[in-house]
């Protein structure tokens, strides 16, 4: 037997044994150093939902407690106290209040000032003095691979715990490799973040930071540059900038410093601010590196000769060719009681809505956005899990704050935001009105990006791309709501009497008799709406107009703007402007038809100065298709009389 191999073996285990199992006087030591970081949760307000939360199903430690548990920190001085910077930030803004440290005998003291700061390296340093601590711990600049180590933090939220394995290696960080981080294999779970790394001996190594994507391996910053670190607040964070319309992105840095020691709500202004002002840059940077792509330059030609039909919003966004585009990615549809609609769908990484009131639309409902979040909720179905339970929130209340703001085009949007109290975040909705209700988009976002978020919405307020639907009665009240209209709108004169339906713009007046279509206050007014460019500049109008005679459409009229395609323009659209002109191929004059001869139509271009039966003028860079439909025409002519009509009491003023 090797008796010297056999005791080497026994005290190698019982070191490690030792390692695994602080002593007793040594983690008390270290629970009385380290807290929770935490913020408490807002109230509930005015959130409903389709039935009573079964809180007993939640444990009594959640759902009795008063405060979100966000991290960890510990104490490296009587009063001085680190954490990771990331857990700092998630505490920014929150709907409750201000972050709190949180003893293990459930005692909480405010966080009062930050003394230093480094977004790149993942911490803070700051007071909080009421958590005093007699006790605090020491820091150890040395260590080596392979020796025991501690991950100590406030793991899942469930308190203070003490967990061992190995350090493992010293790895560069990502973006310049100015140190490196310690891994580790000791587990590490959401919580710990902001904790200590101790070696065997209860000395502080490094700042708990997070788990290694892809491995069972965790990293943290070596202590040693949080004490070699100056007063004050440093940010350089390189990473690619992407705004969602465009193909490409770019590589940028937000790279800034704040003077410190600084009171906590002073610091928390002035790093959103700061950051909120290099994200500025920044964009603003990319915008001028693509600025030859931008609309109405770059592959645009399409789209400014095309008409989308949008009721469920979508972004103009560059396709893979960078082409200038509608993006229309699959959208989900809700149908509710009385007419009512929801329509979601996702563009550009961003939420898109469209409401449609039916019976409640009126002045009541389009002056507020909690009845509008109200019906929305109804299509997005955001739930609140409680236990093995999903509940379906019914109402946010009203908004937290709101204010208006135009886009370029002149668009009244109204910017709100709304507390989710159950997920300690916001729920960012920009409203643009119509005849039915809203369009509009959404964002959620943490305290600490709600700035932000609000900003990236915005910018895309100019590349929101909808269609306008009402009844002539919604229509008629929406168009009375000047202030709120966008010029284009502002512009229009929609009346309707014996003599039918007089719709008059500044590009088409044209009349509706009864014998073309006989219609009602349920009768449909459908705009579609489009751009184009003028003396350079991407002007916003109406692109095409539809009235219906009931909702189902199936007898319409519709008169859509067709400009001269440029040479650079789709084989399709020259090819049709080139049969407008003509009078041949589908504007022959002859009836078209579907499969089954139950809708029946006829089509003809006109344009400035148009008389029936003249030519149209070869020179024309704007001509206008109209269009008359029938569906379940009881004989085919019926459409030529309809059709013929029409064509009378049409007049284009634009060249």
């Amino acid at each position: 037997m090797n008796r010297p191999f056999i005791a080497s073996l026994l005290a190698l285990a019982a070191a490690m044994t030792q390692a695994a199992t602080p002593a007793p006087e040594l983690q008390k030591q270290v629970r009385a150093a380290t807290f929770e970081v935490v913020v408490p949760k807002a109230p509930e307000g005015a959130v409903t939902y389709e039935r009573a939360l079964p809180l007993d199903l939640l444990p009594y430690a959640e759902r009795s407690d008063r405060f979100w548990s966000m991290g960890t920190a510990f104490a490296l001085g009587p009063d001085t106290f680190v954490s990771a910077a990331h857990v700092f930030s998630a505490t920014m803004g929150s709907p409750g209040g201000q972050p709190a440290l949180r003893g293990s005998d459930g005692r909480t003291w405010p966080i009062t000032s930050v003394l230093k700061y480094s977004a790149h390296e993942d911490f803070v340093v700051f007071t909080a003095p009421g958590a005093a601590v007699s006790k605090p711990l020491e820091a150890n600049s040395s260590s080596q691979v392979d020796e025991p180590v501690f991950a100590v933090g406030n793991a899942l939220g469930e308190g203070v715990v003490i967990r061992d394995g190995l350090l493992t290696s010293f790895t560069p960080e990502d973006q310049d490799g100015r140190w490196k981080w310690i891994r580790y294999s000791a587990p590490t779970s959401p919580g710990n973040s902001g904790g200590p790394l101790l070696n065997a001996a209860g000395k502080v190594i490094g700042v708990v930071i997070g788990k290694s994507q892809g491995e069972n391996l965790n990293y943290a910053l070596p202590i040693e540059q949080v004490l070699k670190a100056p007063s004050g607040a440093r940010v350089d964070v390189r990473f690619p900038l992407r705004i969602p319309v465009l193909r490409d992105s770019m590589v940028t840095n937000y790279h800034f410093t704040i003077p410190l020691p600084m009171d906590l709500a002073a610091f928390q202004a002035r790093l959103a601010g700061d950051e909120l002002r290099e994200y500025r840059e920044a964009r603003a940077q990319l915008i001028t590196k693509f600025q030859s792509e931008l609309l109405p330059r770059g592959k645009s030609q399409d789209l400014l000769v095309t008409v989308e039909a949008a009721y469920t919003p979508a972004l103009v966004v560059q396709g893979e060719d960078r082409t200038w585009e509608v993006d229309s990615p699959g959208a989900e549809y809700t149908d509710l009681p009385d007419g009512a609609r929801v329509r979601t769908r996702t563009s550009g990484e961003t939420g898109m809505f469209y409401l449609a009131a039916g019976k409640d639309t009126g002045v009541d409902f389009l002056t507020s956005r909690r009845a509008a979040m109200d019906l929305l909720l109804k299509g997005l179905k955001i739930s609140r899990s409680v236990g093995s339970e999903n509940i379906i929130v019914t109402s946010l209340g009203p908004p937290l704050r709101e204010s208006t703001y135009r886009d370029s085009f002149g668009r009244q949007w109204h910017q709100t935001v709304f507390t989710l109290p159950f997920l300690n975040m916001y729920l960012v909705a920009w409203f643009v009105p119509t005849p039915e209700g809203y369009a509009g988009m959404l964002g959620l976002a943490s305290g600490s990006s709600l700035q932000l978020v609000n900003e990236q919405l915005q910018f895309l307020t100019d590349y929101f791309y909808f269609s306008y639907s009402g009844t002539l009665a919604q229509w008629k009240t929406f168009l009375a709501r000047t202030q709120a209209l966008p010029p284009p709108l502002q512009k229009l004169r929609l009346a309707r009497d014996e003599a039918g339906l007089h719709f008059q713009s500044p590009r088409i007046d044209f009349d509706v008799p009864p014998s073309v279509l006989k219609l009602e206050d349920t009768s449909v007014l459908n705009l579609q709406m489009s751009y184009a460019a003028e003396a350079g500049k991407l002007t916003w109008d109406v692109g095409a107009i539809f009235v219906s005679s009931d909702e189902d459409e199936s007898s319409y009229v519709g008169f859509l703007r067709r400009p001269k395609p440029s040479p650079e323009g789709g084989k399709e659209q020259t090819r049709r402007w080139g049969e407008m002109l003509a009078s041949t191929g589908a504007f022959n004059g002859t009836r078209g038809h579907d499969a089954d001869y139950k809708k029946v139509w006829r089509r003809a271009a006109v344009g400035a100065g148009y008389r029936p039966g003249a030519a149209l003028d070869p020179n024309s860079t704007l001509l206008y298709e109209v269009t008359s439909t029938i569906q379940e025409a009881r004989q085919p002519r019926q459409v030529d009389d309809m059709h013929d009509i029409l064509l009378e009491n049409v007049r284009v003023k634009e060249r």
